[in-house]
């Protein structure tokens, strides 16, 4: 999945790079695991069960999550896509086979769901989302896999950010109803 960019036109798409950004840090936390059960088991031998126990949720209550938001955002952006044209300053949001056309004008809000910079909860940091709410009463949601950050590509837009421990899309309803 590629990425047209030029200078009036940009499309953007789930790519290689944004699983890797949004991945990368539970990446980290296996490796520092799997060094500490390697030295672990270099120093005192095989663990027993209850060290295996610990080491297993220790590592379930901090991957799962992670894998469960990455795996949620996959199924809802597998054939999205957004197109932004800033010479027309005009969009185009388009799923499966339906799309949304707005122009920058008919955008009422945008809301960022995530983790900022001084909230974090290790694992699921680099997952977020944009929810858009039109003025026709259409709205849709953006995953942090298509586009990273909104505000570069379409300027001078007002995001209201909302921190979230675990931005989950299946909370959807919740967000409607704010």
């Amino acid at each position: 999945m590629k990425v047209i960019k030029n200078s009036e036109l940009v499309c953007k798409r789930m790519n290689i790079r944004n699983h890797l950004y949004a991945l990368f840090p539970l990446m980290v936390f296996t490796l520092i695991i799997s060094i500490g059960v390697y030295l672990f088991y270099q120093r005192y031998g095989i663990p027993d069960s209850s060290m295996k126990g610990i080491m297993i949720l220790l590592y379930s209550v901090f991957a799962i999550p992670a894998l469960f938001l990455h795996l949620e955002y996959i199924i809802h952006d597998r054939v999205s896509s957004l197109t932004i044209d800033n010479i027309n300053k005009n969009g185009i949001y388009r799923k499966g086979k339906s799309e949304i056309v707005f122009s920058f004008d008919e955008i009422e809000s945008v809301y960022f769901f995530g983790e900022t910079k001084d909230f974090n909860n290790l694992t699921t940091q680099n997952h977020s989302f944009y929810f858009f709410k039109l003025k026709n009463n259409k709205d849709f949601i953006v995953s942090c896999l298509v586009v990273r950050n909104i505000e570069n590509i379409i300027p001078k837009i007002s995001i209201n950010k909302n921190r979230r421990f675990f931005p989950s899309i299946l909370f959807e309803d919740m967000i409607k109803k704010n």
